[in-house]
């Protein structure tokens, strides 16, 4: 598919995305029709933070589709990470949080951080947190990826991110 982003009097930018085959993500037995319908029954509880409300509406749609449910929209991670512990002392923790990596306040990096921090700290199992960005280059991803590193995020996606990427990212972590 091809996405069009168009400012007045600033220019255009055009992204042309073309579907490519994963194999760390799969493997031969794999079904995205069968893990969309694991998916579903899992009820996911979602925290979701981007500075752009256009890109959580989109996230939001591709939650629905796997019966997974978005319990905190955030525009930045400051507001985010608050609404993660409220979850968490309402009873009802959240199971994922997808996070954008360049926002302000507070961004994507800290964000992830914070929650690590605040996760050993209070004896709490790790929530599935999941960075997407347009920008970040593949010495970023790996020091955010790292089990031992600063950050400890547990999947990378780069923007435009796809309703496959989702599915394929959810299932390697939630029915695998």
């Amino acid at each position: 598919y091809v996405r069009a982003y168009s400012r007045l009097n600033k220019g255009s930018i055009f992204i042309a995305c073309i579907p490519t085959y994963c194999p760390d993500l799969m493997d031969n037995d794999y079904n995205r029709n069968e893990a969309m319908e694991r998916l579903r029954k899992k009820g996911l509880r979602v925290v979701v933070a981007d500075d752009v409300q256009y890109n959580i509406t989109l996230i939001s749609q591709y939650l629905s589709k796997i019966g997974a449910k978005l319990v905190a929209p955030a525009l930045n991670g400051e507001q985010a990470f608050m609404k993660w512990i409220h979850l968490i002392n309402q009873n009802t923790p959240a199971d994922v949080i997808v996070s954008d990596i360049d926002m302000p306040i507070v961004d994507g990096r800290a964000l992830c951080k914070q929650v690590r921090e605040y996760e050993r700290r209070n004896g709490l199992n790790k929530c599935f947190i999941l960075l997407i960005s347009g920008n970040d280059h593949e010495k970023d991803i790996k020091d955010l990826l790292n089990p031992a590193g600063e950050y400890r995020a547990d999947f990378f996606l780069k923007k435009p991110i796809t309703m496959e990427e989702i599915i394929d990212c959810f299932a390697k972590r939630f029915i695998n």
